[in-house]
């Protein structure tokens, strides 16, 4: 979970799953119930419980799955790849999913790169001139939650 720009919590399910080098490092990452359940109205013992690391399991779907509906979050355990595949059944929201095709994505990233260095060379030619003295610049974004999911396996 990453709050003002910094982690404030993580969690990884099995430790050593891919190997040993970084355990010490997964081993710490237990999750903190009462921070996540902030975002899940309020649930930590359920949230603790899901969590718990006290059997191995081969496969975390079930547990994510479980985390998915404490938190009220759908379609978790779909794949983008899944989709396109033609495996949606029981997805919410399936039609309303629009895909943006690679090449527009690319083509959109060019127009803007286009504009910027368009506005950057007035900004300079004006600032040449004697037309523009000072530039202020502020930007604002909207608060926003960024909750990264760390599954093993």
């Amino acid at each position: 979970m990453v709050a003002r720009g910094k982690l404030v919590d993580s969690y990884w399910s099995t430790p050593g799953y891919f190997g040993e080098d970084g355990r010490k490092g997964e081993e710490a990452r237990t999750g903190q119930p009462e921070l996540l359940a902030q975002l899940a109205e309020g649930k930590p013992e359920e949230l603790r419980q899901i969590l718990a690391r006290d059997e191995h399991k081969i496969l975390e779907g079930g547990r994510l799955r479980k985390l998915s509906a404490a938190l009220g979050i759908s379609n978790t355990l779909t794949t983008y790849e899944h989709l396109m595949g033609g495996e949606r059944h029981g997805i919410t929201g399936w039609r309303q999913f629009v895909e943006i095709p690679r090449d527009e994505v690319a083509r959109a990233q060019q127009v803007g790169r286009i504009r910027r260095q368009q506005i950057n060379t007035s900004i300079k030619r004006m600032k040449a001139s004697g037309l523009l003295l000072v530039r202020e610049v502020r930007s604002w974004q909207a608060p926003r939650w960024h909750v990264p999911v760390t599954a093993s396996s």
